[in-house]
C-alpha cells in the first residue's frame, strides 16, 4: 500500500507541477497574487487534500503522512480509521494528521468520510 500510495502522489505532484497556473487559479487570483509582494507563497498555494483510509497500519502510517505533509501542495492531511484495533489513530494524530473515524466499515465509506471533511478543491487518495 505505501508504494502504491508513494507512485500515485509522485503522479499528482507530477500533474500539478506541469498544468500552468492560470488552470489552477482564476485570472483575477493571479493577477491579484502578482501584486503582492511575497511571490513564493503565489507558486505554491495549498491546492490538496490528502485522505487516507487506514485499517490496522501503524507501521506505514507515519512515513506516508510525512510523505504527503512535504510537498507544497498539500494543505491538510486527513486519516480516517475504520475502527484499528491497533495504534494507527495515536501515531496519525502524533504525525500531524487530522483523525476521524469512519461511519461504516469498508474502504467506500472511509473514503466518502474523507471528502466530507476535506477543505481543498482537489482530493488525493
Amino acid at each position: 500500500m505505501k508504494v502504491f500510495l508513494m507512485r500515485l502522489w509522485r503522479k499528482l505532484n507530477y500533474f500539478l507541477r506541469t498544468q500552468p497556473q492560470i488552470a489552477v487559479q482564476s485570472s483575477k487570483e493571479v493577477l491579484r497574487r502578482q501584486e503582492t509582494s511575497n511571490h513564493i507563497d503565489a507558486l505554491h498555494p495549498a491546492l490538496c487534500t490528502v485522505v487516507i483510509p487506514a485499517l490496522n497500519e501503524e507501521k506505514a502510517i507515519e512515513s506516508v503522512i510525512q510523505y504527503a505533509q512535504k510537498d507544497a501542495f498539500t494543505g491538510e492531511v486527513i486519516v480516517i480509521d475504520d475502527s484499528s484495533i491497533d495504534n494507527t489513530a495515536q501515531i496519525a494524530r502524533a504525525a500531524g494528521a487530522q483523525i476521524h473515524r469512519s461511519s461504516m466499515l469498508g474502504k467506500g465509506a472511509s473514503m466518502l468520510d474523507g471528502v466530507q471533511v476535506a477543505m481543498h478543491e482537489y482530493i488525493v487518495f
